[in-house]
């Protein structure tokens, strides 16, 4: 069975968490499917995040509607 990714909502998303855009976000020249880490969570659906690509490196805000969730925190362990 393959799992959903999951629309983040700060509610289930940590500081470094790794997410993927769902859409383009030309302002800031990020592609769809981009990977990035959460850095900031700004409110329920607002995260900063930073994408890096071998051109370019950018930190920006994202609404939690262009993100997919690729952490799933159901499945977070504690490492000893």
């Amino acid at each position: 069975m393959q799992s959903r990714r999951k629309r983040p909502h700060a509610a289930f998303v940590n500081v470094y968490d790794r997410v993927t855009l769902t859409e383009d976000v030309p302002e800031h020249r990020l592609k769809r499917g981009q990977v990035g880490t959460v850095v900031e969570i700004l409110s329920s659906d607002l995260f900063e995040v930073a994408f890096e690509a071998p051109e370019q490196s950018t930190v920006c805000k994202v609404h939690a509607s262009k993100l997919e969730l690729l952490d799933d925190p159901r499945a977070r362990r504690i490492v000893h």
